[in-house]
């Protein structure tokens, strides 16, 4: 394309990001906000602990992994969201000049697995509890590896209808509305659930969850989206795969980002998932469901005031600090939880703990768009998204030795590796928002 083809080409894409922006930021905000009402009923770090422990409790000689099979939840979730179905899915994005169509398609399947964990929750979970726990685990396996596929096409379309300088409060403000929202049904939930016998309890629980993430999709259908200003085409694979691994090896910016992000996965020795197990235990809550929903109105709240806060930090300071910080608030939240001994104790613990996911979540969602360069930023998602994959084993690892050594071990590991991950944020990870292409705004 002639330069002065390109410049119009590039002014009339800017102009029409520009004119759109808050459409589709109050769009964007509706999706993540009813979304959010969904997976906070039902969040990995509580509720799904607890069915992995009401399910055991009736299996007794399961009894003694009951902390490696919490352990076993967090790695399934981390490994299958990280696998490289995200590679074939950024490839399918750079070779599309427009991304929303693959988008509604991706998120609809999302959905569906919460739909067939509730309908075999209520079916099985009381009849034979053990076979509804691996299929369990099977359909947790399902929905992550889904998510492994829209993770990379929803960031880029995210990244494609958001000016760089207001992805952070975008993300802020998702996150605070569907706390708000997330809390409200918590409370409807807080008086309704606990009130229910196993495995009812759980089964509306996972049907509500799906019947708000099924409504979520409706705004993503009235997006404004220009087609890109530069060439995109669908490579060969051979091709595709010599440039994720140049890549790989060459970007050293990546790299050492990459190297402390490992450090911070790895401190997942001490996940959160083994809180609610400790504090089960700490606290002898014989109403198991009621005890997490608690929990999580915790975490639901901690959420909606975090978010635009650390949002709003990220667009004006960058999110190298936003990671750092979240790896410090992972180490104090694990010690918090290795030394409570009351509620308070654990609501601090995942008060801090949600800190840490939401500030990472956004930093290192928001570090890659502005690292990766635009032609090549579906394969840079995927590749910061499976930049965990080989650390996956720590929860795992972690459940293990809380069953063998108690929680000490592993708290202490976490709390170590967590403060080394903060170190390593500060010092060695670049900021690259200064060599960002200027003339695009998104």
């Amino acid at each position: 394309m002639p330069p002065d083809e390109d410049k119009l080409a590039v002014d009339n894409y800017n102009a029409f990001v520009i004119r759109h922006t808050w459409r589709n930021f109050w769009l964007n905000v509706a999706d993540g906000g009813v979304y959010a009402i969904g997976v906070m009923l039902a969040p990995s770090d509580t509720v799904l602990p607890g069915f992995i422990s009401d399910c055991v409790d009736r299996i007794p000689e399961l009894s003694d992994y009951k902390k490696t099979l919490v352990g076993l939840l967090a790695v399934i979730i981390s490994a299958c969201f990280m696998m490289p179905q995200q590679l074939w899915a950024a490839r399918l994005c750079e070779g599309r000049a427009r991304l929303k169509k693959l988008l509604i398609v991706v998120a609809v399947l999302e959905r569906l697995p919460w739909l067939f964990l509730g309908v075999m929750t209520g079916l099985l979970a009381g009849r034979n509890t053990r076979l509804a726990l691996y299929l369990f685990f099977l359909i947790i396996f399902c929905y992550q590896f889904i998510i492994g596929i829209v993770s990379p096409v929803w960031q880029e379309v995210v990244a494609k209808v958001t000016p760089v300088h207001k992805r952070g409060i975008l993300f802020g403000v998702r996150e605070s509305i569907g706390g708000a929202l997330g809390f409200g049904a918590l409370l409807a939930a807080n008086r309704y659930v606990p009130r229910l016998s196993f495995p009812a309890n759980y089964t509306v629980l996972f049907l509500a969850v799906f019947a708000a993430i099924a409504v979520s999709v409706t705004p993503l259908f009235f997006l404004k989206e220009a087609p890109y200003p530069i060439e995109r085409r669908l490579r060969l694979l051979r091709d595709y795969m010599r440039d994720i691994i140049a890549i790989v090896r060459a970007d050293a910016v990546f790299q050492r980002y990459f190297w402390c992000r490992a450090v911070f996965s790895m401190a997942q020795v001490a996940c959160p998932a083994l809180f609610a197990v400790r504090a089960i235990e700490v606290l002898g809550k014989e109403a198991t469901v009621g005890l997490m929903v608690q929990m999580t109105m915790v975490i639901t709240l901690s959420r909606m005031v975090i978010s635009v806060f650390v949002g709003q930090m990220g667009d004006w300071f960058g999110y190298r600090l936003i990671m750092a910080l979240s790896s410090l608030a992972a180490a104090v939240s694990i010690l918090c939880a290795l030394l409570a001994s009351h509620h308070w104790g654990f609501y601090v613990a995942y008060a801090l703990a949600t800190f840490s996911f939401m500030s990472f979540w956004l930093g290192h969602s928001n570090y890659i768009l502005e690292l990766a360069p635009l032609e090549k930023r579906p394969s840079y998602i995927s590749l910061d998204n499976m930049a965990g994959l080989p650390f996956v084993w720590a929860p795992l690892a972690g459940g293990y030795l809380a069953d063998k050594f108690h929680y000490t071990l592993p708290f202490t590991v976490g709390i170590i590796l967590a403060l080394a991950a903060t170190v390593g944020f500060f010092a060695f990870v670049a900021e690259p928002r200064k060599d960002m292409r200027k003339d695009l705004v998104s």
